[in-house]
Formats: C-alpha cells, sequence, structure tokens
C-alpha cells in the first residue's frame, strides 16, 4: 500500500499506466500483455527493507486482532483411574499477551508474489477453572503460554478487474505452536493439571490457531486493503479540462518495481493567454513527449540502500505543464486584495517603472500575467532541475474615467535552475530576460530582469517537495505515512527520491 501511495503522491496529475513488460532477465510476460509504448516514465523501487517494515505493520494489524479474540468456553467429562468421573469446565478464556518478534520475521520476494516467515512466536492466555465431583466442586485460575510459534504466509499483489486498484490475495496462511507451558493457581493433585492440559491440547489450542488462521486470512489482507482501496485510479482535476487515470501492477524481482506511464489527453485552447470570458475552442491532443531509458541497470538500483526509491522522467512533469497550458490554466490576475495585505498601487513600482506613480499618483493596478508557450523542466547530472518559461505580463491602471489605460506589454524569458529535495530546495541559478513590446511611458527592461532574478532567489527556496505534495495533492492514504532519511539525485532525463517509509495510520481493525 505504502508503495502505490507515494507513486500518486509524485505523480499528482499525471496519468500512470503501468505495463507488464519487464526485461528479459526479470519476470516471465503474461502472454496476453504487450507494450510496445516505450520507457515508462515513472519508476518506483521498493527494496528488502521496506517489505520488511510493511510485514511489522501487517503484524501490528494481526496483533491488535488475536489480543481481541474471543475464546470459547470448553467443559469436559473426564474418568481418571483413582480419581474417577468428574466435570472440568474452562471460562472467561483471554488472551494476555501475543508477542510476533519483528527481528525473527521475513518477507522474501517470489515470482509472481511474496513469503512471509516468522518464528518464536509466543501467546499467553488467561482463564478460569471450575470442576465438580459428586457434589465437590472447585474453582481457581491459571495461565497457559503458547511458545515456539511458527507464521508462514504467502501472497500476491493483484489489480482488481472492476477498479484496477491494487489487491492483497492470499493463497496460503498457516501457524502453529510446538510448546506449550501451564500454570495453575491450585493446591489440587496433579490430575486437574493434566485434565487442564487435556483441554487446552484439544479443543482451546484449536480455536487459538483457528482465530490466528482467521486473521491471518481476512484481517490482515482487510487491513492493508483498505489502505490500498483509498488509492485512486481515476481523478478530475477541479478546473482543468483533463482527467487522470491510474493502473497499478507489481514486479517481483530481487526487489519490487512498479512502472508507470506518463500520458494526458487534455483539451487544448486555440490561445491560451485569451480571456477567460472567451468561450475556447478544444480538441483532444496526446502528450508530445518522448521517454528515455532509466540510466541505472536493475542492480544499480537494486543496490541502494533505501527502503524506497522513486524515479520520475521529467516528461512526466512536461506532460502536466503541457496540460495546464492547454487548458488555459497557467494565467493569473492580480490586483488589489489579491495578495492579503498587499495594496497594488503604482507607488508600489515607483523603481520598475518611475514615471508610474507621478502620472497616475496612488492608483490600483491591475496586473496580468500568462503563460505564452508551455514551460519545459529538463532533468541533468551537471544543472539539476532546469525550467524554462516564457510569459506576458500586462500592467493596467485600474481607471474607470480612463478605460483601465495599458502600461505597458513585457515579454519574459526566465531559466531556472535548482535542486530540489523532499526537505529543501536551493535555487542555483536564474536568468531573467525581458523585453518591452508595448509602453506609453519609459520601462527599464534591465530593472525588471534583476528585480524577477532576485525575487526568484529568495522566494522559489521556500518551497520544497515536501510542501509541494502536501498543498497539492490530497488523496486519503497521503496521511499514513511519511518520508524519512530523504536523499534527491538527478540524471540524465531522470529525477530520483530514494527515502525511508515511516506509516502514521495504518488501519488495525
Amino acid at each position: 500500500s505504502f508503495l502505490f501511495a507515494l507513486l500518486l503522491l509524485l505523480a499528482g496529475g499525471v496519468c500512470a499506466r503501468v505495463p507488464l513488460k519487464p526485461q528479459a532477465h526479470q519476470v516471465k510476460i503474461p502472454e496476453n500483455v504487450k507494450d510496445d509504448r516505450g520507457p515508462p516514465g515513472i519508476q518506483l523501487a521498493a527494496r528488502q527493507q521496506l517489505l520488511e517494515y510493511g510485514t511489522q505493520q501487517g503484524m501490528e494489524i494481526l496483533k491488535a486482532r488475536v489480543q481481541s479474540l474471543h475464546v470459547p468456553n470448553a467443559k469436559k467429562a473426564f474418568n481418571l483411574p483413582l480419581v474417577g468421573k468428574f466435570v472440568l469446565e474452562l471460562s472467561n478464556l483471554r488472551i494476555l499477551t501475543f508477542s510476533v518478534p519483528s527481528e525473527a520475521a521475513r518477507t522474501s520476494i517470489e515470482n509472481g508474489g511474496f513469503e512471509f516467515r516468522v518464528t518464536e512466536v509466543e501467546a499467553q492466555l488467561g482463564f478460569d477453572w471450575h470442576w465438580e465431583k459428586l457434589g465437590m466442586q472447585g474453582s481457581g485460575q491459571g495461565e497457559l503460554d503458547l511458545l515456539g510459534g511458527d507464521i508462514n504466509y504467502r501472497f500476491r499483489a493483484l489489480a482488481q478487474p472492476e477498479s484496477g486498484q491494487p489487491h492483497i490475495i492470499v493463497d496460503a496462511a498457516d501457524s502453529s505452536f510446538n510448546e506449550v507451558e501451564l500454570v495453575i493457581h491450585s493446591y489440587s493433585a496433579d490430575w486437574l493439571y493434566q485434565a487442564v492440559l487435556s483441554l487446552f491440547n484439544g479443543q482451546i489450542r484449536k480455536a487459538v490457531q483457528s482465530g490466528i488462521q482467521s486473521a491471518l486470512q481476512k484481517d490482515v489482507p482487510d487491513g492493508v486493503n483498505k489502505v490500498l482501496s483509498t488509492l485512486p485510479t481515476h481523478l478530475e482535476i477541479k478546473g482543468l479540462p483533463f482527467n487522470v487515470g491510474f493502473e497499478y501492477s507489481l514486479f517481483t524481482l530481487t526487489y519490487v518495481l512498479l512502472q508507470g506511464y506518463g500520458e494526458i489527453a487534455s483539451e487544448a485552447r486555440s490561445k491560451p493567454a485569451q480571456p477567460a470570458d472567451h468561450p475556447a475552442l478544444v480538441h483532444m491532443q496526446q502528450c508530445p513527449f518522448d521517454v528515455t531509458p532509466l540510466p541505472l541497470s536493475p542492480q544499480q538500483v537494486g543496490a541502494e540502500s533505501h527502503m524506497l526509491s522513486i524515479y520520475l522522467h521529467h516528461s512526466v512533469a512536461n506532460c502536466m505543464l503541457w496540460g495546464l497550458y492547454n487548458a488555459g490554466s497557467l494565467q493569473i490576475v492580480v490586483q488589489d486584495g489579491t495578495v492579503p495585505k498587499l495594496h497594488l498601487t503604482t507607488d508600489l513600482l515607483a523603481m520598475l517603472i518611475p514615471e508610474l506613480p507621478k502620472k497616475f499618483p496612488h492608483q490600483q493596478l491591475r496586473i496580468e500575467v500568462a503563460a505564452t508557450k508551455e514551460p519545459l523542466i529538463n532533468f541533468s547530472s551537471d544543472k539539476g532541475i532546469e525550467l524554462q518559461a516564457v510569459y506576458q505580463t500586462e500592467i493596467y491602471v485600474q481607471n474607470a474615467t480612463l478605460h483601465d489605460p495599458l502600461i505597458t506589454r513585457l515579454l519574459a524569458n526566465v531559466t531556472i535552475e535548482a535542486d530540489m529535495s523532499w526537505e529543501s530546495t536551493i535555487i542555483t541559478a536564474v536568468n531573467a530576460k525581458h523585453t518591452v513590446q508595448e509602453a506609453i511611458m519609459a520601462v527599464p527592461a534591465p530593472q525588471w530582469d534583476m528585480t524577477v532574478a532576485w525575487f526568484i532567489q529568495n522566494y522559489a527556496g521556500l518551497y520544497p517537495l515536501r510542501q509541494l505534495v502536501t498543498s497539492f495533492v490530497h488523496t486519503p492514504v497521503s496521511s499514513m505515512l511519511d518520508l524519512t532519511d530523504t536523499e534527491s539525485q538527478t540524471y540524465e532525463g531522470w529525477y530520483s527520491l530514494a527515502a525511508e517509509v515511516e506509516v502514521t495510520g495504518l488501519p488495525t481493525q
């Protein structure tokens, strides 16, 4: 569940269609699956450490279920030598403790599925006992320790045909205990001990093992599937005329690999920068970006020490920007009141347009900014993350008497280089070039260049990847996990984020 959730967080508004096309030395391709779309733009590798951690979370579900297990009362008539006939009843049976040591648990990746095994499982039961014999009777309490337990568990993760969401299927589950230690608080003879032990070795041990079996077969997969069911296979982005779809699949290697394709079919405006009240001429287009292969071998991917690595090709980010641009969504109007506590008047732009506050003193402004072509993101080993954007800025004085005169129209070409990680963003270089296309007074373009570069250098770094994901990606599963000890790296065309995973809200019911 954590793996798929993380893919969703990074993919955001991008369609991820997962192929079943591993390399020849990996997993056999199902005969009915064909995929000739080229390399996937999203790859996620989950290693043994993450499987072990996920195993521990699954055991928390198991422990919670077993400790709430109802064990039925047991009653049996005995006829023992020298003692004769008597009836023994055990009641108020309850699980006091259930211990599954994480260091004794191991999950291995098998071809087509997973195998989990844990040893040294221990359980302690408390109970009340009562016997009756020819009008005589006795009562007391006791404890039973079940020791040396083994749990074996085999399961697969498959996509549900109806929803496409991943789903845990249990192939086999069994448990057993090798040792029993019994304590009876009584002055009675050894016959009572033997009778109680006989009942435990029969009905009650079966009831306990049946309860564990039921938890393994139902409660553990149900808890995990509850998380998996929160992963959307389809999203509609509010205000944007394109939809997002997700399909999930697993590769089973020495690590688990999830692969996805980034595709967007968006409704494209003929003129993205036209006013919002003009009707849009739309037509469906496919994302025009190619994916280059991940420049890492399977051995290199498997050798990374973190639990999880997410690899994102810049074509995926460019698909999203391309869709936003063609939807006419990369534009904004800023006026007085748009930014809290900021009064947008002619006085504010005195340094950028010196004549403006003199000719139009203390008057409100309206600034319209719109991309004139789709922005481009490039990942490279030498520059990190590079963003190129071309946009147009129009500044109006809001004066109804003068019909809101246009003061200037500038065309900006901005290039930003940055190192972005989960916890921080460092702007390493900014180049801004403005060209005055139209103006009714002197507009010093170099001053605009320096101001925009300074603003980006000082404020863009306030938005690390974690904050962007928290602000713009909202899914139920995102509150259930966190990434820690992260490391990021860029390759030619690819961005890599490696991390440890911490589950913060896995369901236990």
